[in-house]
């Protein structure tokens, strides 16, 4: 699978935050985290048009019908971006980097 941008786009803005999002929303800000086995979550919120951007290129794009939530695989030291249903398996692969993000902190391990 290709991803749709190839870094980042300056467009969709995604911010760390300490506190638990909104939970009504149909993008979540609870962004889960895979790094060989490992896994986690920390919040963010996003910017601007970055969820009705994300839902364009989804499947059948976001919505309370359709809500969805970002993954973060991280494989050989790139992190990969993905948007995925919570209820389908569908979604779509974002993009890749292999820096960590900016908006990557207050990560949560879950054991």
């Amino acid at each position: 699978m290709k991803p749709v941008w190839k870094n980042q786009p300056k467009f969709v803005e995604i911010n760390s935050t300490r506190k638990s999002p909104d939970s009504d929303y149909p993008l979540s800000g609870v962004v889960l985290f895979s790094d060989n086995g490992k896994g986690g979550f920390f919040y963010v919120l996003f910017g601007g048009n970055t969820v009705e951007i994300i839902a364009k290129h989804m499947p059948f794009g976001i919505s309370r019908d359709n809500p969805a939530y970002l993954l973060v695989i991280v494989k050989d030291g790139v992190y990969k971006i993905y948007c995925k249903y919570s209820h389908r398996e569908e979604g779509a692969f974002l993009w890749e980097q292999e820096e960590k993000p900016k908006w990557f902190r207050g990560l949560k391990i879950v054991p």
